[in-house]
């Protein structure tokens, strides 16, 4: 993808993903951190606990933050922030900051 057009901007809410299939498979290559409006703060590393601190969020593929918290309904205000593109080098592990 050459362009980042306004529907990639950097936070995207998940109940605007929900029923757009084509934006998800457009974000697939993203590495984002995910916000939950409801405790107010990041999710951890490695998908356990939450974080205020910005820089000890966990990272994780698109793809993979999607599927954990698909099930979340509007009231958890799940959040993915774009922090880069993902590289696979983070495949090993998911709290790292995107190179």
């Amino acid at each position: 993808m050459n362009h980042v057009d306004e529907r990639l901007r950097s936070v995207l809410l998940l109940e605007g993903l929900r029923y757009a299939p084509d934006l998800r498979a457009e974000l697939a290559s993203f590495a984002v951190k995910i916000w939950s409006r409801e405790h107010r703060a990041w999710w951890g590393g490695e998908y356990c606990g939450y974080v205020e601190d910005t820089l000890a969020a966990g990272v994780y593929r698109f793809t993979e933050a999607y599927s954990a918290t698909a099930h979340c309904g509007p009231e958890k205000g799940i959040e993915f922030h774009r922090v880069g593109v993902w590289s696979e080098d983070q495949d090993h592990n998911s709290s790292e900051s995107p190179g």
